[in-house]
């Protein structure tokens, strides 16, 4: 049969001007076929109030703030539902941080579980920074606590000590107080990495002093668990998680009545975290069956190896009502009333920094791929402009998602500048004036 290409000239799901602003940067990528986005002239339905807009701040801190209030105020002034609001980060780790600050200010949100790394959970981190301490110690009985003073404060101040900085301050003045006491002078550091096996040296026991505590029942009894005879990963861990008293108390929190936006978060956090620690003991039984006789500083070993998201529970399911943070690739094939895009810094979106570089794989995929007639292997320029491009067609994919409204931030400072990306998106007015810092008011709250 014939085959007949149908090209679309309107587009029937974003606004004008949202459209517009994606076509500024589809033109710009490279097509490998018909160049299909130039083609289009007119959207259906048109001029229902879309808006593409690019901000610059000061600061991260003002970006952040940035984003919350423009959240709220669609929300709150335009009865958008929260779960139609996205929210895009190039990187993880900066989808991870606008997540936790999102979270800090009551604002629900779900994030892409497919980015999750198991072993930088909350709750799993500690499990597996005590893991790997009590192996070492109890391989060596006369070791003592196999841990440096950050590993203490980290494990202190996460999610089963739950200290304050204030408190780990005033905890390392018992310290210091009591070790005059003895007639000694070791340094705080040192105590407070070997109180966590003799919180006695903490001198009279205090209520500031339950996250030291914790923390020591947690060690402890991992401790007495890698000392007996057949110790394996999922028992050393088991021994650990069962002497902190999470278990019972995020539960409830997790299945109790909501009420009010801290009481949702406290849920939220409650629930991510058991499906965590659950996910990292299928891991650990897994690990155990497929190496039988392995120590627990094996598993130790190996989970801190795994720098990629592994297989856990959907514990980040779609929520009813709350603000989705994802990377554009983690975006791609849904579509949201507003899209916000963060971080369009200069050297990280683009990143122009060359991939594949260590063992040579774009230049076994040049051979594999390229025309004969091209030059190989590619040269620098060339694989540059194909990274530019990548990033280019990143940033496309992202607006793309929007229907009604764009939003893009950028910090601009004496450290940091933002990336052309960003006039490219949403062309300045005033080129010799630049593009001033929007003013940024406190965000709304519900009535």
């Amino acid at each position: 049969p014939d085959k007949r290409i149908h090209v679309l000239t309107r587009g029937h799901r974003m606004t004008a001007e949202v459209q517009e602003g994606y076509l500024r940067l589809a033109r710009r990528v490279r097509q490998r076929t018909v160049g299909v986005e130039r083609t289009r002239t007119a959207t259906v339905p048109a001029g229902d109030g879309g808006r593409v807009q690019a901000c610059l701040v000061p600061s991260r801190a003002h970006e952040d703030q940035l984003v919350l209030e423009r959240i709220l105020r669609v929300h709150h002034e335009e009865s958008v539902p929260l779960d139609q609001i996205l929210v895009v980060a190039r990187s993880g780790a900066r989808v991870a941080a606008t997540a936790r600050h999102l979270e800090a200010e009551g604002v629900p949100v779900v994030q892409d579980a497919a980015g999750a790394v198991l072993k930088d959970e909350p709750a799993v981190a500690p499990l597996l920074t005590l893991l790997r301490a009590v192996s070492a110690q109890a391989e060596d009985p006369e070791d003592a606590v196999a841990l440096d003073p950050d590993e203490a404060v980290a494990l202190l101040r996460g999610r089963y000590g739950l200290a304050t900085a204030l408190h780990v301050r005033r905890l390392r003045q018992d310290l210091l107080a009591a070790e005059r006491a003895r007639g000694r002078a070791r340094p705080s550091d040192e105590l407070l990495v070997a109180a966590l096996g003799d919180p006695s040296l903490a001198g009279e026991e205090r209520d500031r002093h339950r996250a030291l505590r914790r923390i020591a029942w947690m060690h402890r009894a991992g401790l007495a668990a890698a000392r007996e005879p057949g110790a394996t990963a999922e028992t050393v861990l088991w021994a650990a998680w069962d002497a902190s008293g999470r278990a019972d108390r995020w539960r409830a929190t997790a299945l109790g009545q909501v009420e009010g936006a801290a009481t949702r978060r406290e849920a939220r956090q409650a629930d991510a975290d058991l499906d965590a620690v659950v996910a990292l003991f299928r891991v650990a039984e897994r690990f155990v069956d497929q190496f039988p006789g392995a120590a627990p500083a094996d598993f130790a070993a190996y989970m801190q190896s795994q720098d990629l998201p592994m297989d856990t529970l959907a514990r980040r399911a779609e929520g009813a009502d709350a603000v989705h943070v994802r990377t554009p690739a983690a975006a791609a094939g849904r579509q949201w009333h507003t899209v916000i895009v963060v971080g369009l810094q200069e050297g990280q979106w683009p990143n122009t920094t060359l991939r594949g570089q260590l063992l040579g794989a774009t230049y076994l995929a040049d051979l594999l791929t390229a025309p004969e007639a091209a030059a190989w292997p590619t040269d620098h320029r060339t694989r540059l402009a194909e990274v530019r491009q990548d990033e280019l067609r990143m940033l496309a994919a992202a607006v793309s998602r929007a229907r009604h409204r764009v939003v893009a931030t950028a910090v601009r400072n004496e450290d940091e500048s933002p990336s052309d990306f960003l006039d490219l998106l949403d062309p300045v007015a005033d080129p010799v004036a630049g593009r001033p810092f929007p003013p940024v008011p406190p965000p709304l709250t519900a009535p």
